[in-house]
Parts: structure tokens; C-alpha cells; sequence
């Protein structure tokens, strides 16, 4: 296992409609001020379309962590737990029609972008111009505080979108513990070292979600399956909640078979399988 191949694997989900940075590149002004506006139904449609893409490779990459650590690659299952936050945290800025990208490959439209929505109009946005890439830091300081923003987001439900009450200084734990694990020398692949019944002993709490403990109390890996694992059950209840806003609800049709045939096909454990349908199909 390598990170390519995690890339090839999350690189199979379905794409529908086109990508926001596409519809950026066909809206944008060149050489006209870095920060321009637009009314676009097409571009509010790409960001929404790119939250549900996001939640489908989030949901792919915490299902890979079991069979990453039953196949002793638990670093490998680290770095995929991290990324599927970042695209559970990206999903959740999308939906919000709030987010960074990258322009299109066109000469008039390379860059970086920000986007901000208006908050009177669901079509309209404001395009910003970046004369540097955006980091992940930038990605999870704009997550927390696109959360702190938004009244409906409360109660038990935001606390488990956010760090422990008891620990703000956590807002990055899922970021560093991702650089400790792959860029860090003499950190991660220590499995390469450990016999089996030292590692399967090791790995032997990460074989389900700890939702008993207080999230405060939990180790890295367990603190960034739990955030998964939370998030993916949030943001599913979120679409749901969303879909008579939809114009076309056949879209969620299809959206959805391809999500339970994804889960049916990356899913190590039935528990886990059923338990991810019925949130899906509202039994949950």
C-alpha cells in the first residue's frame, strides 16, 4: 500500500456535473480585480455536487482502515483516516458554499481561489484571487469557524464537529498527527518491526469506534476515527435533512445507491456495513 494507490481507490468515486473550479474558470474575468462577484446556479450546483463526492471518498477511506490494519499497514490506515476528515471537513465547507480550490489549467485562470457565499443569496458568491495556495491549516481554521458560525449546527451534534470543550488546542490533532505519521523521520511504519501479536495487540481497540469514552480521553488513532466516523453520521443526516431542497430528487436516488454500493464494497465489518446504510436511509 502507498499513497498512489489510496489515490487510485478514492479516484473511482463517480463524478456528477462539473467541478467548481471548471465553472470558475468559465465565470472568471482576466485581469479584472482580484476579488469579483457572480450570481451562477451552475457554480452552487458544482459546490454541492463536490460535498456529496467528498462525503462518498471520506466514507471509502474510514472503511479502508480496518483491512489497512488487519493487513499491517496501520500507518497507511492513519493517513487514510486523516484525509477522510479533510473531506468530511471540505464537504461540510462546501455545503456551506464556502471553499478554497485550485484554477483550472488554463493560462487566464491559473491559481488559487477562495470562494464566500452571500449570506442573503444561496447564488451568489464571491470569487477571491490568492497569489498563494491554500494550506491545511488555512482548510481546518476555516472549517471551525464556518461551524461556530452557523446557529443549527448546536447542541450534541456541533460538539462532535468540533475538539473537546476541554481541549481547544486540539483543533489541529488531526493535521499534526498526520505529518508526525509521514513526514516525520523515525515516526510511523513501525509495524514493519513488531511482531504479530505485539501489532494485533496494539491495533486490537481501533477494531470498532470508542464511543463510551469521552473523546478528550481517546489516543490520536482512536480521536481521529471517532471525528470520522461522527462527521460522516452528521453530514449524512445533513443531506438528508436537504433533500426537499432539491429540484430534482432523482439525483438523490442515484447519489444514494452509488453511497450503498460503495459501503457494500469497502465495508470490512457487517456491524460497520449496516449500521453506515441505516444513517443513509434514515433508520438512524
Amino acid at each position: 500500500m502507498d499513497f498512489a494507490k489510496l489515490q487510485n481507490i478514492v479516484g473511482t468515486i463517480p463524478r456528477f456535473q462539473t467541478y467548481t473550479r471548471t465553472r470558475i474558470a468559465q465565470l472568471w474575468v482576466p485581469g479584472g480585480p482580484s476579488m469579483q462577484a457572480f450570481k451562477d446556479h451552475t457554480l452552487t450546483g458544482a459546490m454541492m455536487n463536490e460535498a456529496e463526492e467528498f462525503i462518498d471518498r471520506a466514507i471509502v477511506l474510514f472503511l479502508l482502515r480496518l483491512g489497512l490494519r488487519t493487513n499491517k499497514y496501520s500507518t497507511w490506515a492513519d493517513v487514510s483516516i486523516y484525509y477522510a476528515n479533510y473531506f468530511l471537513a471540505g464537504a461540510f465547507q462546501r455545503i456551506c458554499l464556502s471553499s478554497f480550490t485550485h484554477g483550472s489549467t488554463s493560462a487566464t485562470t491559473r491559481g488559487n481561489y477562495s470562494i464566500a457565499p452571500n449570506t442573503h443569496d444561496f447564488f451568489e458568491h464571491q470569487i477571491t484571487l490568492r497569489n498563494r495556495p491554500f494550506n491545511h491549516v488555512e482548510m481546518w481554521d476555516s472549517y471551525y469557524k464556518t461551524i461556530d458560525a452557523f446557529s443549527w449546527a448546536n447542541g450534541p451534534s456541533k460538539d462532535s464537529l468540533l475538539p473537546p470543550a476541554s481541549k481547544p488546542e486540539w483543533a489541529h490533532r488531526e493535521r499534526k498527527f498526520r505529518e508526525e505519521r509521514n513526514y516525520t523521520p523515525g515516526q510511523g511504519f513501525q509495524e514493519l518491526y513488531q511482531t504479530d501479536r505485539r501489532y494485533f495487540s496494539e491495533m486490537a481497540p481501533l477494531g470498532t469506534i470508542n464511543m463510551s469514552q469521552n473523546r478528550a480521553a481517546l489516543d490520536e488513532s482512536e480521536y481521529c476515527d471517532r471525528s470520522a466516523h461522527d462527521r460522516i453520521v452528521y453530514l449524512l443526516k445533513l443531506l438528508r435533512a436537504l433533500e426537499s431542497r432539491r429540484i430534482d430528487p432523482e439525483f438523490d436516488v442515484q447519489r444514494r445507491q452509488i453511497r450503498l454500493n460503495l459501503i457494500s464494497k469497502y465495508a470490512t465489518k457487517k456491524t460497520e456495513e449496516n449500521h453506515f446504510i441505516a444513517v443513509i436511509q434514515g433508520r438512524k
